[in-house]
């Protein structure tokens, strides 16, 4: 059955997603890692995004900033003039000492023709004092650049039926962690016209890949670094799978693609 969407110019089977980047090699989630990610050949990027307190959509992972910059505390307490100031790149490695966190409208002006963004909105961006319809207008503002080559994701499946309410809905990607029974997932994507579901991996059964398939609905599992992985899902008629690694197709024998 074919998706709900039908996307002529969407990137063929198998697809690999470079996840945050190309964060394998390059601090996650920063300009040098989605640069790198589209040289080294990638079709579709993905990446997270939060608010900053003063209303700015930031390309970031965690809630907290602790991990991955120079800063403490919650990211979305803080003004984009102040995360911009921060160093998101030495933690990874001190040859990117002074990598900044991007704006989402500087990743999307880095994305080449033909090329594909993945916007995984956080729970946290789409709750409190940020409502559905802002982020909304903000995203739809943001991803105009890229004329419809985008792929809206998030655990929060409230605002994916927010968005596909919508006159003229994005592609939708449902994110799933842990899970034990699909049914409701794949209830929830018919109900919202979802394009994919994103599954964890280590957990996904040849079933349940067969049971979206049948309906049309996209499979891309997260997060696959591993050869003897990818070649396993693969052989479960997986559409393709989010990796840190760019490469990771290169190091699978012919017959496992």
């Amino acid at each position: 059955m074919t998706p709900f969407f039908t996307v002529p110019d969407f990137p063929p089977s198998p697809l690999l997603i470079a996840h945050r980047g190309y964060r394998a090699l390059f601090p996650e989630n920063t300009l040098p890692a989605f640069e790198a990610a589209w040289e080294a050949g990638a079709r579709m990027a993905e990446l997270d995004i939060l608010w900053s307190r003063d209303g700015h959509l930031m390309v970031h992972h965690d809630a907290s900033l602790d991990r991955c910059t120079s800063g403490k505390g919650p990211l979305q307490e803080k003004k984009a003039v102040d995360l911009r100031l921060l160093d998101a790149g030495s933690w990874f490695s001190p040859t990117f000492s002074g990598t900044p966190i991007p704006f989402l409208d500087e990743v999307v002006a880095s994305v080449p023709p033909g090329c594909w963004l993945n916007v995984e909105v956080k729970p946290e961006a789409v709750m409190g004092g940020r409502s559905m319809g802002k982020m909304t207008a903000a995203l739809t503002a943001a991803l105009r650049p890229l004329e419809g080559r985008v792929l809206i994701s998030s655990f929060h499946h409230g605002f994916l039926r927010h968005l596909s309410n919508l006159a003229d809905p994005p592609l939708l990607g449902v994110l799933s962690g842990r899970w034990k029974n699909a049914r409701p997932l794949l209830r929830l994507c018919r109900e919202i016209r979802a394009f994919s579901w994103h599954p964890f991996y280590g957990n996904l059964r040849p079933d349940h890949v067969l049971r979206m398939k049948a309906f049309g609905i996209r499979v891309y599992p997260y997060t696959v670094n591993a050869s003897e992985h990818a070649v396993r899902l693969l052989s479960m008629g997986v559409d393709g799978f989010f990796s840190d690694d760019v490469t990771l197709f290169q190091k699978i024998e012919p017959k496992g693609i």
